[in-house]
């Protein structure tokens, strides 16, 4: 079976074939997906008391997997939502791995992939 994490600040969100859910950490407006039937995401299935299996265990693996491999220095939880969606490396404290894509700035820069400042760092 293949399953899908994902992260965005202090969203995360887990995807297997049949359900998508998504944990909002600082907010109360978490989310559950049937995406066999709903595959627009269109009936957010969080409040269904039939779902609450389903949302404990997705949870449960969600919380599991980000416990074991997420990088306490890198992890995106701690860090907050910039717009910039994939762009930056989490833990590098807004360093674009795409530096033509910086929103922040409002600029348009060479175009070419720049190297990880935190790739090489000594622990």
């Amino acid at each position: 079976m293949i399953v899908v994490y994902d992260e965005y600040g202090p969203v995360r969100m887990i995807r297997d074939k049949k359900y998508k859910y998504i944990h909002r950490y600082y907010y109360d407006r978490q989310e559950l997906y049937d995406m066999e039937n709903d595959p627009g995401e269109e009936h957010n299935l969080i409040n269904d008391p039939a779902m609450i299996d389903i949302v404990l265990t997705m949870r449960k693996k969600l919380q599991t997997w980000f416990i074991q491999y997420a990088d306490p220095d890198k992890d995106a939880l701690k860090e907050g939502v910039t717009g910039n969606g994939q762009m930056d490396w989490a833990g590098s404290k807004g360093y674009h791995q795409w530096p033509e894509h910086d929103t922040t700035k409002g600029e348009i820069l060479s175009g070419k992939a720049v190297d990880n400042p935190l790739a090489n760092r000594q622990k």
